[in-house]
């Protein structure tokens, strides 16, 4: 368990510093008039600061998850690996996931003032709900999981669902809504009870288990791309869905040409 554990902290270090790295490589390419000044700002104190304290990063802001997750392992394996005390990040858990939606609330209503990069990290974040991902699969073969009762887990999912959709309304936006982690718990235990409906052959499992991580890493620079000529004219409600199918043809794309060259 260890040794897989230091496997993904390797295996993640290498994805995101790559990532970062591509991204870096852009932002200098659209500023090469003041590139000196721009690569100053980047990488000044405060930058650097934020980075390791809060996993804000000065470009490619959306890769914050990766370098968290990196920060969530190290965690991980310290509490389950050194102190064999896996319990009391499953007790924190939902501590976690309640201030983090607290605080989103509390934030947006102006009744407490937080910086959302103070939210969006490793701690509020990263570490609650790798940790609830954790415990459904260390407990997916417990009677709870496996009984056949779907109708609870679908009518709860549904109503986190419209929960979501309200909270989206009345607040425009917020990085967590109540409603998304009943619907995503929901979610997760249903596709565990249901493993004919969400299996190899099922194309969004598939896209899920190959593509996922390409999709999350290139999609800002497909925006980012869309967004400096314009978004071609295209309506607004057609360019999300026109950069998840760039994003998903280019990770292919990738993993294609990838998959040739170790053939060769």
């Amino acid at each position: 368990n260890s040794k897989y554990i230091i496997r993904q902290i390797k295996k993640i270090l290498k994805i995101s510093f790559l990532s970062f790295g591509f991204y870096l490589l852009f932002a200098i390419f659209i500023n090469l008039e003041n590139f000196i000044f721009h690569l100053s700002l980047l990488f000044n104190f405060n930058n650097i600061k934020l980075f390791l304290f809060y996993n804000v990063l000065p470009c490619g802001m959306h890769l914050w998850y990766l370098f968290s997750l990196i920060y969530v392992y190290i965690i991980y394996y310290y509490f389950n690996c050194k102190l064999n005390k896996i319990n009391i990040l499953y007790y924190f858990t939902p501590v976690l996931i309640l201030l983090c939606v607290l605080f989103e609330y509390l934030s947006y209503f102006d009744i407490f003032s937080i910086d959302t990069f103070k939210i969006r990290n490793y701690l509020f974040i990263g570490l609650p709900f790798f940790m609830l991902g954790n415990f459904i699969h260390k407990h997916e073969n417990s009677f709870f999981v496996k009984s056949n009762n779907n109708l609870f887990f679908i009518i709860i999912g549904i109503v986190g669902l419209i929960m979501s959709l309200f909270e989206s309304y009345l607040t425009d936006y917020l990085d967590i809504y109540v409603g998304t982690v009943l619907f995503v718990f929901c979610l997760f235990i249903f596709a565990i009870k249901n493993p004919n409906i969400f299996n190899s052959e099922n194309i969004i499992c598939v896209i899920g288990e190959k593509y996922s991580l390409g999709i999350y890493v290139s999609h800002l620079f497909i925006i980012l791309f869309l967004g400096h000529f314009g978004n071609f004219g295209l309506n607004a409600w057609i360019v999300p869905f026109v950069v998840l199918i760039i994003s998903l043809f280019s990770t292919w794309l990738y993993y294609f040409i990838i998959s040739k060259i170790i053939k060769n």
